[in-house]
C-alpha cells in the first residue's frame, strides 16, 4: 500500500499541473482512504479481525447514501461481505438482521411512515421483537459455524 503512496507522490511531483494535479490527489486521497479502512479501530463485526475490512452499507443500492447518512453500515471481513457464500450479500437472514435491527434503531426516534418514506418499506414483522437480541443471536450462532469464539 506504502509503494502506491510512493508512486503517486512522484506523479504528483512530476506532472503536478493543471488535470493531470487533480486527477493525481483524487488517486492519492482514495489510496489514503483505503489505508485508513485497512489500519482503523473498526473490527469485524462476526470475528473481530481489523483486517481485510469491507464496508456494508445495511440498506445498499439506491439507498446507500441514506445509509451512510443515518449510519448504517457495519464492517465485515471481506470473506463475510461478498467474496464466499458465507458473506451478507449471500445470506438472506443475515441481511434481513441487519436491516431490521437497523430499522428498530430508526424507529427510536422517528416512525414507521418515516422509515417507509426513507427507505421504501417496512423490514420489521413483530413489533414486540427484540432485534438487537434476534441479531446478536445470529452473530452468536454464525460464529458457531465459523468455529470462532470470542
Amino acid at each position: 500500500m506504502m509503494a502506491k503512496v510512493v508512486i503517486i507522490v512522484m506523479l504528483l511531483m512530476r506532472y503536478g499541473k493543471g488535470e493531470y494535479k487533480f486527477n493525481i490527489i483524487k488517486s492519492l486521497k482514495k489510496v489514503f482512504k483505503m489505508v485508513r479502512a485497512v489500519n482503523s479501530d473498526f473490527e469485524c463485526l462476526i470475528t473481530g479481525s481489523p483486517h481485510n475490512l469491507h464496508k456494508h452499507h445495511v440498506f445498499g443500492g439506491a439507498y446507500r447514501q441514506k445509509s451512510e447518512r443515518y449510519k448504517f453500515y457495519i464492517y465485515l471481513i471481506g470473506e463475510l461481505h461478498n467474496l464466499t457464500s458465507e458473506g451478507v450479500h449471500f445470506d438472506r437472514e443475515f441481511d434481513l438482521a441487519l436491516k431490521r435491527k437497523h430499522q428498530q434503531q430508526f424507529e427510536y426516534s422517528h416512525t414507521r411512515e418515516e422509515f417507509i418514506a426513507e427507505f421504501g418499506m417496512s423490514y420489521i414483522m413483530d413489533d414486540m421483537l427484540d432485534y438487537e437480541d434476534e441479531l446478536k443471536k445470529f452473530i452468536d450462532r454464525k460464529r458457531a459455524k465459523l468455529g470462532i469464539y470470542i
